[in-house]
């Protein structure tokens, strides 16, 4: 699967990842791979989070309070 960040989710990612190793080496580390495990959730079961509508889905970030907003896939 191919992911796309829009530009603006890229850079807050990032930034929360600076954010988040300035307050202990590590933590952004720690989000980067919580990321990654709810990409790959969504790969495996694209069907997975919160229908925010009949064209979006939302899923939270585990540890994190943060949440990937994603297409709904038709099949």
């Amino acid at each position: 699967m191919h992911v796309i960040l829009h530009p603006l989710a890229e850079s807050e990612l990032l930034e929360a990842v600076r954010f988040y190793e300035d307050r202990a080496p590590g933590l952004g580390k720690d989000l980067l791979q919580d990321f990654q495990r709810a990409v790959d959730r969504i790969h495996d079961n694209p069907e997975s989070g919160v229908k925010m509508g009949q064209l979006v889905r939302r899923l939270l970030l585990r540890r994190f309070p943060f949440s990937i907003l994603f297409p709904e896939f038709r099949r």
